[in-house]
């Protein structure tokens, strides 16, 4: 953060004003990573969900499959774990900046100097980077399907995190980072796997053989409004302050198309259906009205403004083709296609990372039924829309397999049938190494210019000569991990199907 503009204080000092903002809290702002790389728990709905979910799961994966779902509720416990690893390449000697920056200003046009366009902290100052340690969580997931006519099906579909309600923990991917933790930071993990995510849906089967479905996300936008008061610049700890926060709710929709060729709506039989999912993100924006006491200023004003603006759970518009049906008896296959326009991301602090591309991401899944066991193994490659890291940026992101096995027995309980399943997942990030280029488009950014000068003596400054950077990201870093997840699913359905339904009773 640049130092305040205010005569009264040092020139090294900066007022950490929006931490100060940050740290009274914001309400928080609801997505689905989670979903999105989890896929449903639920044996035989797995990466495929999309044309296999017959529970409450179809509100988020594809609504218009509530429509033929079964009446009932589902619950499951969720423990994801990850052990995600950057390893920094080792920095070569030259490269430092020096603690002469504290002196060094740049020649002007007018014969004079002015401040350096980054003010970098000398290296030797910088925070020390911490091994924050992988944080395994426990979810609570769960929702019901209710059925006011035999065409249509109402659901709600809700994530609850055991610890914490929702996580925000904004980083910057390039040299700025060397002001807060000075680390690298995984881009599509970490805080975007916290958090309460709610959905609704519905489902109307149109004809026996087409079925459509609108859902929503529940999203919340936050802006707080702090004033603080300084009476002695020189012991800021005495800062006063009061601030204003304003949660607002909006949705994020998606749509759903379900065909049945065969009439059927059983997921053992042929089902193709396609999703969209738009382009979703919850936002906090924090502004400061900061005042010192006995000083004069600009514009008119009785404060010096501050704002910043910060962008969690940024997912991008997707859609999805998936396919299921019988090969043979007892045994069926799934299969999902997924586009997902990543070129649109934005980063925690708004901002578009260069390069991003549109992916496609592919699934498959088999399903094996046997009396009343079900059995099902399913994969998954999802490829990094994170283009090299060459540059400026340290985007930590990498290339995606899973594979996932499930178990389930359904049991006749009264009137009623009980779903007993267990479901393991194991995501596997690939290896990826980032090398810095001079010759990168937006290429690491000298921080303490060649042309540099002593502010007392004018003279060229000692070491500034050639590149002096603090970007976390140089030389290069090598990226990889692990996420494994386990869950256990309880779904109750009725034992036969309401009257003059065409719904089966077993999904």
């Amino acid at each position: 953060m640049p130092p305040v503009p205010c005569l009264r204080l040092n020139p090294r000092r900066a007022l950490p004003a929006l931490g100060l903002v940050l740290a009274i809290g914001v309400g928080p702002a609801r997505g689905t990573p989670l979903l999105e790389l989890l896929g449903s728990p639920r044996a035989g709905e797995s990466f495929s969900a999309a044309a296999t979910a017959r529970g409450p799961a179809a509100v988020y994966f594809d609504p218009a499959l509530v429509a033929v779902a079964p009446a009932g509720s589902e619950v499951s416990v969720l423990v994801l774990s990850p052990h995600l690893t950057v390893n920094r390449d080792a920095r070569p000697k030259g490269y430092d900046v020096p603690e002469s920056v504290y002196d060094a200003r740049l020649p002007a046009a007018d014969g004079g100097t002015t401040r350096l366009d980054d003010r970098p902290l000398p290296t030797g100052r910088l925070p020390r980077p911490e091994r924050r340690p992988d944080e395994t969580t426990v979810y609570a997931v769960g929702g019901s399907v209710f059925r006011p006519h035999d065409r249509i099906g109402l659901g709600f579909h809700l994530v609850l995190p055991g610890s914490g309600f929702q996580a925000q923990d904004p980083h910057f991917i390039d040299e700025r980072e060397q002001f807060s933790s000075n680390a690298l930071h995984f881009e599509r993990y970490g805080d975007r796997l916290s958090g309460v995510a709610i959905g609704l849906g519905a489902g109307f089967r149109l004809v026996d053989t087409l079925a459509l479905g609108f859902g929503a996300t529940l999203l919340n936008d936050a802006v707080t409004r702090a004033d603080v008061y300084v009476p002695d610049a020189t012991d800021q700890s005495t800062a006063m302050t009061n601030a204003r926060v304003e949660v607002d709710s909006r949705i994020a929709p998606h749509f759903g198309l379900a065909y049945f060729p065969l009439g059927s709506t059983r997921a053992s039989d042929l089902t193709v259906a396609a999703t969209l999912h738009l382009a979703s993100e919850g936002e906090v924006d924090a502004r400061t009205r900061l005042r010192f006491w006995d000083y004069e200023y600009p514009d008119a004003r009785d404060y010096l403004p501050q704002r910043a603006r910060f962008v969690y759970l940024s997912e991008p518009l997707r859609a999805t083709l998936a396919a299921t049906g019988t090969i043979a008896p007892g045994l069926r296959l799934a299969g999902t296609a997924r586009y997902a326009a990543w070129s649109a991301y934005r980063d925690r602090h708004g901002g578009a990372p260069a390069g991003f591309d549109d992916v496609f991401e592919g699934a498959i899944d088999g399903v094996f039924d046997h009396g009343a066991w079900r059995f099902a193994l399913g994969g998954l490659y999802a490829p990094s829309p994170a283009p090299p890291q060459t540059g400026r940026t340290n985007v930590v992101d990498n290339d995606r397999v899973a594979g996932r096995t499930a178990a389930a027995v359904t049991l006749p309980v009264g009137a009623v049938r009980l779903t007993i399943g267990l479901d393991l997942t194991l995501h596997r990030l690939l290896h990826r190494h980032q090398s810095k280029s001079a010759t990168a488009v937006d290429p690491v950014r000298d921080e303490l210019p060649d042309d540099a000068v002593d502010v007392r003596s004018g003279a060229p400054l000692a070491g500034a000569a050639g590149l002096q950077t603090n970007n976390p990201g140089f030389p290069g870093f090598a990226s990889e991990g692990w996420l494994w997840s386990a869950a256990l699913v309880l779904a109750l359905t009725p034992g036969d199907a309401a009257p003059g339904s065409r719904v089966p009773s077993r999904p």
